[in-house]
C-alpha cells in the first residue's frame, strides 16, 4: 500500500457529496442547495442550465476536490471527479476552476500510485491553472505541490509564496507551508504551522487529512508517537473518512510491525473492512505473524496455506515487506525457507525487493539482497531504479552501498529527473560529490539541463553542489530553462560563498535578468556585503 505523499494532502473545501441523478429532465431550481449536477453533459440542455446555478463552477470543483481526497488505494474510483473537472473544462476552457481541478486530479492519481501522466505535465497543467482566471490560491498550493514532488524546493517555494500573499489565512496555504517546511528538514516549525492551521478548521474531513499530513510529517522525522497519535485523532474525526482509518491500520503495521493492531483497527470501521486495501494488510499482518514464529521458535510450516488463502502472492508480501524496516523479519524468512525463489521478483509496477529496500534506506536489507544476487541496476515501469530510490531518501551509506556493487549513475527516470539532479535538488552536496566521484554527468539529457541545476544549487546557496557542477564542465554563466543566471540566483539566495566562487571562475556580474544586473538584486535586498562584493566587480559605482 502506497503511503500519502510528501507533498499536499489538504486543500480547503467547500462542497457536498455529488448526486446523479438518473431523470434527464431537472430544474435548475432543484440545486439550488449543496448538490449539484456537476457532470451536466449527462443531461439534454445540461450546459445553458448551469448559467442559472449560482457559483457552479466553484462549487462543482469543490465537490470533485472532496472525491478525490476520500479516493483510497486499490478501491480508488476517481471516475466521478474526473469526469466533473473534465466537463468543467469543457463548459469554459479558461476558468481556472477547470485547470485546477485537473491539476489535483493528477496530483491525486500519483499519491494513489495510478498516474497516467509525469510529473511536469501535472506542473504544466497547475501553471496554467495560476494564469488562468479567478486566481486561486488552490492553482498556486497545486503548483507548490507538484514542484515539490518534483524535489525543485526553490520552485515549490516560490508558487507557495505567491499563493501566501493571495490569501495568507487559508487553511490550505498553511497546510503547504507546512508541508515544505517538513520537507526542508524543519521539523518543529512545521509541526507548529501544522497546529496552527488546524486551528482555523471546522469540517470533519478538512481536520482528519490535516491530522493525517501532520502523522506522515512526524513519522519522517521518527516521532512514532507522536504520529501514532495524530494518526488515531483522524480516524476519530472523520470515522466515514476510509483513508483515516487505512492510513491507522497501515502506520500500525508497517511503521510498529503490530499485524495484530493493525487488523483490529481495520475492523472497527465496517466500510473500511470491506475494502481490499483492508484485505491486502490482513494478509501482510498474517505473514508477519508466520515470520515472526519461524524466527523465533523455529515454526516455519504453514506458509503454503497462507499465501493459498491470502490477497497478496508471496513474492509480492516479499517485496512490500523489504520497502518497511519493521517488516524485514518477513522478507528474511520467504527467502530463507526458499518461499521466494527469485530474488529480483517484481510487483506489478516493476519494482523489486532492492528498490523497496533502498526507499527506506535499509543499508542491513541492501547488503543481504545484493549478496543474494540482485540486480542493482533493474528498472521499474516510471525508469526508477534503486539508486534512485536511495537519493530520494538522503541516504549517504545506502547511496554509497549501491554504487559500490556497480549502479550506474547516468539514467533518468521517467520524469527525466537523474540521480545527480535529485540529490542537487534536494540539497544533498555529500550525495552528489558521491555519484560524481562515479562519473556521473551533469549534462545527462533530461528534464533538468546542467544550466538548470547550476541555477537551482545557486538559488538554494549550495555551494558545495555549484563547485561540483562548475568543476564538472557547467558553464558559470549558463542560463536556465527558466532564464535564470547563476550569479543572480546566487545572489537572491543571499549566499555570499557561492557568489563570490562564481565571480572566481568567471561569472559575468554585468549579465542582466529582466534588464537588472545582479548587483541591483543585491540592493534591493540591502545586502551589503554583496553589494561591496559586486561593485568592486563591475564598471558601475554605488
Amino acid at each position: 500500500m502506497k503511503t500519502l505523499s510528501l507533498g499536499l494532502l489538504v486543500l480547503v473545501v467547500v462542497g457536498c457529496p455529488l448526486a446523479v441523478h438518473a431523470d434527464p429532465g431537472f430544474s435548475p431550481r432543484l440545486y439550488a442547495g449543496d448538490e449539484l449536477p456537476c457532470n451536466y453533459r449527462r443531461y439534454p440542455g445540461g450546459a445553458e442550465l448551469t448559467r442559472t446555478i449560482p457559483d457552479f463552477q466553484r462549487r462543482c470543483y469543490d465537490q470533485a476536490v472532496r472525491r478525490m481526497q476520500r479516493a483510497v488505494g486499490e478501491d480508488a474510483d476517481l471516475s466521478e471527479a474526473e469526469a466533473t473537472v473534465r466537463a468543467l473544462l469543457e463548459l469554459d476552457p479558461t476558468s481556472a476552476y477547470g485547470w485546477t481541478g485537473l491539476a489535483r486530479l493528477y496530483l491525486r492519481q500519483e499519491a494513489l500510485d495510478v498516474a497516467e501522466v509525469p510529473l511536469w505535465k501535472t506542473v504544466e497543467v497547475a501553471e496554467r491553472a495560476t494564469h488562468a482566471k479567478p486566481e486561486l490560491a488552490d492553482a498556486l498550493i497545486a503548483l507548490a505541490d507538484a514542484q515539490l514532488q518534483l524535489w525543485c524546493l526553490p520552485c515549490a517555494e516560490e508558487a507557495l509564496k505567491r499563493a501566501e500573499a493571495l490569501a495568507p489565512r487559508d487553511p490550505g496555504v498553511m497546510l503547504m507551508r507546512a508541508t515544505l517546511l517538513s520537507a526542508q528538514g524543519e521539523k518543529a516549525a512545521a509541526e507548529a504551522q501544522f497546529l496552527h492551521a488546524l486551528e482555523d478548521m471546522t469540517d470533519a474531513q478538512e481536520r482528519a487529512l490535516a491530522r493525517l499530513a501532520l502523522g506522515e510529517h512526524l513519522t519522517r522525522n521518527g516521532d512514532l508517537e507522536g504520529a501514532q497519535h495524530a494518526f488515531e485523532a483522524a480516524a476519530k474525526e472523520d470515522q466515514a473518512l476510509l483513508v483515516a482509518q487505512l492510513r491507522l491500520a497501515s502506520f500500525l503495521l508497517f511503521e510498529r510491525g503490530n499485524g495484530d493492531a493493525a487488523i483490529e483497527a481495520v475492523e472497527r470501521s465496517r466500510r473500511a473492512r470491506a475494502t481490499f486495501e483492508a484485505s491486502r494488510l490482513r494478509s501482510l499482518a498474517t505473514y508477519l505473524t508466520w515470520a515472526v514464529q519461524c524466527e523465533t521458535a523455529g515454526r516455519c510450516d504453514g506458509i503454503a496455506q497462507i499465501a493459498q488463502r491470502s490477497t497478496l502472492t508471496a513474492e509480492e508480501a516479499f517485496i512490500t515487506a523489504a520497502g518497511h524496516k519493521p517488516l524485514a523479519p518477513l522478507v528474511l524468512a520467504l527467502s530463507k525457507t526458499g518461499t521466494v525463489h527469485d530474488v529480483n521478483a517484481r510487483d506489478g509496477e516493476g519494482n523489486t525487493a532492492l528498490m523497496a529496500a533502498a526507499r527506506v534506506g535499509n543499508v542491513e536489507l541492501l547488503t543481504v539482497l545484493l549478496r543474494r544476487g540482485a540486480n542493482v541496476n533493474a528498472q521499474n515501469r516510471h525508469g526508477a531504479r534503486a539508486l534512485t530510490f536511495a537519493v530520494l531518501k538522503s541516504d549517504l551509506a545506502a547511496v554509497g552501498l549501491l554504487l559500490a556493487h556497480r549502479a550506474e549513475p547516468n539514467y533518468a527516470d521517467q520524469d527525466g529527473t537523474s540521480p545527480l539532479a535529485l540529490a542537487i535538488l534536494q540539497r544533498q552536496a555529500k550525495i552528489a560529490s558521491l555519484l560524481s566521484q562515479r562519473k556521473a554527468d551533469p549534462h545527462l539529457e533530461g528534464r533538468w539541463t546542467a544550466a538548470d541545476l547550476l541555477n537551482i544549487a545557486c538559488a538554494n546557496g549550495d555551494v558545495d553542489s555549484v563547485k561540483l557542477l562548475v568543476q564538472a564542465g557547467v558553464d558559470p554563466n549558463a542560463v536556465g530553462q527558466d532564464r535564470a543566471i547563476p550569479l543572480i540566483s546566487a545572489v537572491l539566495s543571499g549566499s555570499q560563498a557561492t557568489a563570490a566562487y562564481l565571480l572566481e571562475r568567471g561569472a559575468d556580474p554585468e549579465r542582466r535578468l529582466d534588464g537588472r544586473t545582479a548587483l541591483d538584486y543585491a540592493r534591493d535586498a540591502g545586502d551589503w556585503a554583496l553589494i561591496r562584493m559586486l561593485q568592486a566587480r563591475t564598471k558601475r559605482s554605488i
